[in-house]
């Protein structure tokens, strides 16, 4: 799930890698996104229980604003995108990421302790039970019109055997159960085909993924194949998850 604190007007091109290492989750984030008004991007990510508040670590990968497309060109080239059928303590840290300031919300009770421009709305919860025992990473966004420079972080996961990616939509406070996607999805890792899923399997390897492995601090591994997943058009407004083969 992707929310937002505040109304934006639009956000499109969203771009997403996971894989997992060590019981750890690495997430990077990117998209193309216009909003007249200071916001924030949440995302709600299913943190391992009894994590403090320093679960999250923060990659800053302002100086790497391309990651995506170096992925992407790891790939065959194709003729076009294939279409998917309140607790106490005192303010919590905030962290600089490049451009962004980030924070980790333990719990939903948490967010009393952050800034209350960048607080989600009370009756969030009461909607969405699901993530009633899920941390939240929040990224303090400025006005404009851009492309994001990605964002990223590692956190301990609760779901070892599987890859998750936040692409629940919400719209003026409502989660309707289709939405409008356009989003391209990167996981890595030993994972099983999608039934009925758009996947592209790549086998990866030399040069150009070491490259990508060290300019991403690690995020990236040049150990395991990555497959990518379109998601495009009007679709069940779900989380996705790639699960994992056993070992």
């Amino acid at each position: 799930m992707c929310v937002f604190t505040r109304e934006i007007d639009y956000v499109t091109s969203t771009r997403i890698f996971a894989r997992i290492e060590h019981a750890r989750q690495a997430i990077i984030y990117d998209m193309y996104l216009s909003t007249d008004v200071e916001t924030a991007m949440v995302l709600p990510i299913p943190v391992a229980k009894n994590h403090a508040d320093n679960a999250v670590d923060f990659i800053d990968l302002s100086h790497y604003e391309d990651i995506f497309i170096d992925i992407n060109a790891l790939f065959p080239k194709s003729r076009g995108p294939v279409a998917a059928s309140v607790s106490p303590g005192g303010s919590l840290n905030v962290v600089q990421v490049g451009v962004f300031e980030a924070s980790y919300v333990p719990t939903m009770g948490d967010f009393s302790r952050l800034d209350p421009r960048f607080r989600l709305n009370e009756d969030f919860f009461q909607k969405l039970p699901a993530y009633k025992d899920y941390g939240f990473v929040v990224f303090q966004l400025e006005p404009g019109k851009s492309q994001v420079h990605p964002m990223a972080f590692w956190f301990p996961t609760r779901h070892s055997d599987r890859l998750f990616f936040p692409t629940v939509h919400m719209h003026h406070g409502e989660v309707h159960k289709q939405d409008e996607y356009n989003h391209v999805l990167y996981g890595q890792g030993n994972i099983l085909d999608r039934a009925g899923g758009a996947v592209t399997q790549k086998t990866v390897g030399g040069d150009k993924i070491k490259v990508v492995m060290t300019r991403s601090q690690g995020l990236v591994s040049s150990e395991s194949e990555i497959y990518k997943y379109t998601l495009l058009g009007h679709l069940k407004n779900k989380d996705t998850w790639f699960q994992l083969k056993g070992e």
